[in-house]
């Protein structure tokens, strides 16, 4: 079922292989993919950017279409309902757990942290970026040890926000091959890749 569909995500999870495409979520067990995860009105969630399972247990899931899901029960069919609290942005395109537990999530509107106990706040970021449009952004992620914010844009390369606001840009003509970053990777050791 998954054979000719884009494969835009993935996430091990128990063992098993879990992937989100452009048609829903499904996952390989005993060699072959099975749909996973409906709604509760049984919508397929289409065009899943981004799969994530928090400390806490809790399974996110970002659409590019739909916004953002949390799977609310494990086992439980329609056990997942789309995360109200980001209503203004129907457009995921990555999930990032920092060391505190907080989720940065990053939408075609903006990059939202979401605490441990599911609050909210939209990072206000187009002050300190100074014309950058936060429509461009497709991937963060937060150093909480240095109190570093990574962004990756689709058009201008990658940018990192110091705690002291100070910002540095990164793109072609500072030796990136292309001024478009869509995934970011925080290590053990704090490198970013």
């Amino acid at each position: 079922e998954v054979a000719g569909r884009t494969i835009r995500s993935l996430l091990v999870d128990d063992g098993k292989l879990i992937t989100g495409t452009d048609s829903g979520i499904f996952c390989l067990e005993n060699g072959s993919f099975r749909r996973l995860i409906m709604t509760r009105e049984n919508d397929i969630i289409k065009d899943v950017f981004a799969l994530h399972r928090d400390r806490r247990g809790k399974l996110w899931v970002g659409s590019s279409k739909q916004g953002l899901f949390l799977k609310t029960k494990s086992n439980a069919p329609g056990g997942i309902e789309m995360f109200e609290r980001l209503p203004e942005d129907k457009e995921v395109c990555s999930i990032f757990e920092d060391k505190t537990g907080d989720l940065w999530v990053t939408g075609s509107k903006g990059i939202y942290r979401v605490t441990p106990d599911e609050k909210i706040k939209k990072e206000r970021l187009e002050e300190k970026l100074g014309g950058v449009s936060v429509e461009t952004f497709s991937a963060c992620v937060y150093d909480s040890d240095a109190g570093v914010l990574w962004i990756g844009t689709g058009d201008q390369g990658l940018i990192k926000i110091d705690k002291k606001n100070k910002v540095t840009r990164f793109n072609q003509k500072r030796g990136l091959p292309r001024n478009v970053v869509t995934c970011l990777f925080l290590d053990r050791e704090n490198t970013l890749w």
